[in-house]
């Protein structure tokens, strides 16, 4: 492909001065590929058109293979956020090892042959099972995914039978490469770092040098190690990487330079609203895309504990203008329903009641339990009785457990949820933002600004995935608004040559506008989005205040405690943001009470504060009797101290602040390790027996 004129280049560049033998520098390399089902092996046709739905290959999968299958060169690639880049380096990585397995059978026995690192558990477990979907017709290539959280010992007892293909995280990796004897990696003949960039940014760079070095003194044939590095952005670091990474000619797929490629698909949007404000905005505005329509909405906020308190209060909220004894509604339906028997003999009978009217009146009650939600368009105060939000709830950061983020992770993109309508929102931290492959997001809501442009552009990457369409929207405050102008400049800055530059520009919408579709919830509003915003505000400051029974928790299970922990984590993330756009935000003109207000509190700060106090200094308590490993002041019966389990099982069912819940994990870990290595005589395993 010719450089000079396309946004999309591969260039090769040699450690030497030896010129490398890839020939696909040219848009006639490309194009001259045949079609999908002719070039991929026989074993990966079925599963890419039958179970991935995937016809052809995008551009940079297409740029990749001729590269990836070339044993004579290492690869750098580079590539925007949601255009198939774990495809990109898979098909082709596949399609040699079979055509290998072709002429040389291979069994577990030959240890593991291709090595994928990836930066979280979540991206190892998207990664394994996207694997897993490419060989299911190669039943005699074995697939596995180990990562941090699990039990090491059965980690070893599968490294021992063999696995050909690996998918792991970097640390993971290196603890068995030191510590278990029976990792075979001697014909290894691939290793791949999937989104490298990140990779750096969580700390791993000392781990990837040795996990390198290991490899070069463990590897049979070191010297034809193919190695490949993926990232969205290439960076400082990431050529840093390279040099030490990538070792032949280097085959550079893609951007060889930072910039950010935005897709042409994706709206963006940003809407100025005050602060008091915030919360009706966001509630109402999901309220109003999932009733036009939108199936799947992911919410970004700075902390843990924002996401926790969004949602907890989603979950739980009902909505404050359904009444029960509301009549007189008439009931549009977009195609015949089935009636009740109630409902059949009150329609025979409807003649003698209505006085010849003509118009049907029906009270809400009478709607039977038995007809579906598609086949009934109720209007949109009756669609709310049971929940302001009729959908799927989740929230997903990285102080959950990892049973837990897997669990919200696959509910959520293969709606698994309890809700009936099929809908979903995850309130989620930046630890989405990245990797994960979620499918059909139809919104990205930026609730809290994100800490810098690279953040934002591989959030809204989460959207307009290949082709698909997508919107996003910024939240600002009114002294905020520049930021929405740094981010567009940013962007424009990084563009390439000829690209469009007004689709990329970002359209300010009405908060007004929003909070104005709750009049048409309301029917006592007489069309004043204020008042309905009032009301809303009001059923809110009664859930998180505990004036109602709350009924998705408990008396220890309090959102009102939740909410005063986020109000302080937020406080203290936005007076911590970066340097570079802290002139941005003016912490010094925040008015506490409109940020407490936008947590559903109505306390003065003052209050809050010393509220806050008595809560940290118990959650200081626990924290320290968790590092000592006691309980104060408890003993069993023969006088000795209890252990850190039973910190635990007294805690469990309450919230804490993030600090205490980071311990307690750490408090978890410690006694799952002194339970493991203790001296107890206990027989061998199963898989022990060959050790």
């Amino acid at each position: 492909m010719s450089g000079t004129g396309s946004s999309l280049s591969v260039q090769l560049t040699a450690s030497s001065t030896q010129t490398s033998s890839f020939r696909a520098s040219n848009p006639t390399d490309v194009d001259s590929l045949p079609p999908l089902v002719e070039l991929v092996h026989p074993k990966l046709r079925r599963p890419l058109t039958d179970s991935m739905k995937i016809k052809s290959l995008t551009l940079i999968q297409k740029l990749c293979w001729a590269a990836v299958l070339d044993s004579d060169s290492d690869v750098l690639v580079r590539s925007e956020t949601g255009s198939g880049k774990t495809l990109a380096y898979a098909l082709p990585t596949l399609h040699r090892l079979l055509m290998e397995c072709d002429q040389t059978p291979i069994s577990r026995e030959v240890g593991t042959l291709i090595i994928i690192m990836c930066p979280t558990r979540e991206l190892v477990l998207q990664v394994t099972e996207t694997v897993c979907t490419l060989v299911r017709c190669a039943q005699f290539i074995t697939v596995g995914g180990i990562h941090g959280g699990e039990n090491r010992h059965k980690e070893k007892a599968r490294l021992r039978k063999g696995l050909p293909i690996l998918v792991t995280t970097p640390g993971r990796l290196l603890d068995h490469l030191k510590t278990t004897a029976s990792f075979n990696v001697a014909n290894a003949q691939t290793v791949i770092m999937d989104e490298a960039d990140r990779l750096l940014d969580m700390g791993f760079e000392k781990a990837l040098r040795e996990i390198m070095e290991l490899l070069e003194k463990k590897c049979r044939h070191a010297s034809s190690l193919k190695r490949i590095l993926v990232s969205a952005t290439i960076t400082d670091g990431v050529e840093r990487l390279s040099h030490f990474a990538l070792r032949k000619n280097i085959a550079r797929i893609g951007e060889t330079q930072d910039t950010f490629s935005v897709p042409t698909t994706l709206k963006q949007h940003y809407v100025v609203v005050p602060v008091k404000h915030r919360l009706s905005v966001l509630l109402t505005f999901l309220r109003s895309q999932l009733d036009a329509g939108a199936h799947k909405i992911i919410v970004f906020v700075l902390t843990a504990d924002s996401a926790e308190f969004l949602y907890l209060l989603a979950s739980r909220l009902q909505s404050p203008f359904h009444s029960k004894s509301y009549e007189g509604k008439v009931v549009t339906r977009s195609r015949r329903a089935p009636m009740s028997t109630k409902k059949m003999i009150e329609t025979a009978n409807g003649h003698l009641n209505n006085d010849g009217a003509t118009d049907k009146v029906i009270t809400f009650e009478e709607v039977s339990d038995n007809e579906t939600e598609g086949d009934v368009s109720l209007d949109s105060t009756a669609a709310s009785r049971r929940a302001f939000l009729d959908a799927n709830i989740f929230t997903l950061h990285g102080n959950m457990s990892q049973v837990d983020r897997a669990a919200v992770f696959h509910a959520f993109k293969y709606d698994t949820g309890k809700s009936r309508s099929g809908k979903s929102v995850l309130f989620c931290t930046d630890v989405a933002a990245r990797g994960l492959d979620m499918p059909k997001i139809d919104w990205i809501v930026h609730y809290d600004p994100p800490t810098d442009p690279k953040s934002y552009v591989h959030r809204i990457g989460r959207t307009a995935r290949i082709g698909n369409s997508g919107d996003s929207i910024l939240f600002l405050a009114p002294d905020e608004l520049g930021y929405a102008a740094y981010l567009t400049h940013f962007i424009h800055s990084q563009m390439q040559q000829g690209d469009n530059k007004e689709a990329m520009a970002m359209s300010e919408r009405k908060y007004e506008i929003f909070l104005f579709y709750l009049t048409k919830l309301d029917p006592k509003s007489n069309h004043m989005w204020m008042q309905s915003t009032a009301a809303l505000g009001r059923a809110i400051s009664r859930l998180v205040m505990q004036r109602e029974v709350d009924r998705g928790g408990n008396a220890k299970d309090s959102l009102y405690r939740v909410a005063l922990f986020a109000y302080q984590s937020y406080l203290r993330a936005y007076a911590g943001l970066p340097r570079e756009i802290k002139s941005l935000f003016f912490f010094v003109s925040l008015h506490l009470g409109h940020v407490a207000q936008s947590f559903g509190i109505d306390k003065s700060p003052s209050e809050m504060q010393r509220e806050l106090k008595v809560y940290i200094r118990e959650d200081r308590v626990l924290a320290r009797d968790n590092r000592k490993g006691t309980v104060t002041n408890s003993h069993d019966g023969e006088g000795h101290k209890k252990k850190r389990q039973r910190v635990e099982l007294d805690h469990e069912d309450q919230y804490h602040s993030m600090l205490t819940q980071k311990q307690r994990k750490l408090t978890r870990d410690w006694a799952e390790k002194r339970r493991k290595e203790s001296t107890k005589i206990r027989p061998l395993q199963f898989s022990e027996f060959d050790a």
